[in-house]
């Protein structure tokens, strides 16, 4: 790396020179012992180069500029926040690498990389703006594990599904949710691991308290046998040619899998005739409004 950085021509940016630091300072930890003398002579030399571009980088401004210091933080904890953020960024441009070249030891090796910068190194305010990141990073390494059983990782998808939608899904949806997952729990050959397990538990406490506190909410409602009678809504079929809500949120999710990975291979455009071939089939014709 200290080589690469020697030859770059033109000579190494301001952003090259901070991610090798960063890179360098990761690696360094991981050494059984110091480094040779020849390495820390050009570390530390690469340390002073960084700490003057981030006292006068050359669009004229502070790193702290882009990076507002932690609310609160005593002045001796800055430079140390701002070390660790420089080093999660750069794991994060590994990762996010990785993850477009379907590299799943790479992601998985950056991953256990951030997790200690993540959870002892990082501000508060830092940590909080890469949660969402580290959640969805420790999905997609889950849904890409060869090892990991088919049927338990659509379980995985389905309440990944859950937790993006949260209280905004209707209870007939959360409830089709629920049933596919029961479904695919019953074809699983060993238990449910505790953390999904934990999940289901805590979706299927909120469906029971919505379908209990619904007879209370509409009571008064049926009580007026007038409305009850003259309501057309009360009474009005769906309409025929059209398919439950529940089946078309079960095919979306599918559907959904399915363009994740289009988008993986290169974002090709999908027709609903190769949406259908690619889901075995298993699409059948939709009403307009169901697509």
């Amino acid at each position: 790396m200290f080589a690469d950085l020697a030859t770059a021509d033109p000579g190494p940016t301001p952003l090259a020179l901070r991610s090798a630091l960063a890179h360098s300072k990761i690696l360094k930890r991981r050494c059984p012992g110091p480094l040779p003398q020849d390495l820390h002579t050009v570390l530390t030399r690469l340390e002073a180069q960084v700490n003057d571009e981030s006292v006068a980088p050359d669009d004229g401004t502070t790193l702290s500029a882009t990076h507002p210091s932690p609310s609160g933080a005593p002045p001796s904890d800055l430079a140390a926040f701002a070390e660790a953020r420089a080093e999660f960024a750069w794991l994060v441009k590994e990762i996010r690498a990785g993850q477009e070249a379907g590299d799943l030891a790479a992601v998985q090796t950056a991953r256990h990389l951030a997790g200690p910068i993540y959870g002892r190194r990082l501000s508060p305010e830092d940590r909080a703006t890469y949660t969402p990141l580290m959640r969805e990073v420790k999905a997609w390494c889950q849904e890409q594990d060869p090892n990991t059983d088919p049927v338990l990782r659509r379980i995985r998808q389905v309440l990944a599904e859950l937790g993006r939608a949260g209280n905004g899904l209707a209870t007939e949806q959360l409830a089709a949710f629920l049933d596919e997952v029961s479904s695919l729990r019953r074809q699983l050959d060993r238990r449910l691991p505790v953390l999904e397990e934990v999940q289901v538990k805590r979706w299927k406490r909120q469906l029971k308290a919505r379908t209990s506190s619904a007879p209370r909410r509409a009571a008064p409602r049926a009580a007026d046998p007038v409305k009850a009678v003259h309501d057309p809504m009360a009474t009005a079929p769906s309409p025929p040619d059209r398919l439950p809500i529940e089946t078309i949120d079960k095919l979306a999710a599918i559907a959904r899998d399915v363009l994740k990975d289009a988008a993986r291979s290169g974002g090709s455009l999908l027709t609903w005739g190769d949406l259908r071939l690619r889901m075995a089939a298993g699409l059948p014709h939709l009403h307009p409004d169901e697509r």
